[in-house]
């Protein structure tokens, strides 16, 4: 089954209307598309929705769409979520949620810090908030993960690990230090007590950040060992994405050990054989 959750459009910082990303579906073959554009935020992002007048449109588009395509494939209206210490997640015409983290706010609320920013937006975020201390900032970030995943409505987490993009030579950190292991180990915990499926991201590849998937490979075998259940996902800004590197995604699930993915059919999320 070809399924994809993790879908943005020009209702955000995507490139391609709702019904232009469902008909490319529709031609690749997928049974399901969930579309899932960025909530609107308080601090005014540039990757969001503007206001909740642009969200309710949204919601009206995705409910003409899903009854102008129902016999062709299944469509699903999601949302990704900003988490930034808000705790009351609203369903209501929602189909699944995805929460993340991109940004963190100053203590005074003045303004944002990027975490899924450029080099220097990163560079920013750890010297204004941190002192320079990586650590400080990866369990900072790790902890508004918990803080989410412990008190939001929500199914998915997303981008696990996205301020990777910005460490790929290891210019900050190794991933093999005994400290950021500890944190992940922390995180998966909190993950698979809350029962919140994680998804496997291609887009930080797509787009060029990257040469492997969010989470880390090391991190996926965690999840195996811990039992939490997969979903993959594009992060597709354009619908020439849509379903980039899912082969090479099942791959690695494969050599992992998982047998199984997880996807939204019929209204339910079930697991599929891989």
């Amino acid at each position: 089954m070809l399924s994809d959750y993790h879908v943005h459009t020009d209702y955000c910082d995507g490139k391609d209307a709702p019904e232009e990303l469902i008909l490319q579906a529709i031609k690749l073959g997928m049974q399901a598309i969930g579309i899932s554009s960025h909530a609107p935020t308080p601090y005014g992002c540039f990757w969001t929705m503007k206001n909740n007048i642009q969200y309710e449109e949204y919601i009206k588009e995705m409910k003409i769409l899903k009854e102008r395509y129902k016999d062709q494939i299944q469509i699903y209206t999601g949302i990704e979520k900003d988490y930034y210490g808000e705790a009351y997640w609203s369903r209501k015409n929602l189909d699944y949620i995805i929460g993340s983290v991109h940004f963190m706010p100053s203590e005074d609320n003045s303004r944002v810090y990027y975490v899924d920013g450029n080099k220097d937006e990163f560079k920013n975020t750890l010297n204004d908030l941190f002192n320079g201390d990586i650590k400080k900032l990866v369990e900072h970030y790790f902890s508004l993960i918990i803080e989410m995943v412990n008190t939001c409505d929500f199914d998915m987490v997303g981008h696990l690990d996205v301020f990777k993009k910005n460490n790929e030579s290891g210019e900050f950190f190794t991933e093999n230090e005994l400290w950021y292991k500890d944190i992940v180990n922390d995180v998966l915990d909190a993950i698979k007590e809350k029962n919140k499926l994680l998804e496997i991201n291609s887009g930080g590849i797509s787009r060029g950040y990257i040469k492997d998937f969010y989470p880390s490979p090391w991190i996926l075998k965690q999840c195996k060992t811990k039992g939490i259940n997969v979903v993959l996902n594009s992060d597709a800004h354009s619908f020439k994405n849509l379903l980039f590197h899912r082969e090479k995604a099942i791959e690695l699930l494969k050599e992992i050990g998982y047998t199984y993915i997880t996807v939204l059919y019929a209204g339910k999320w079930k697991q599929l054989g891989i």
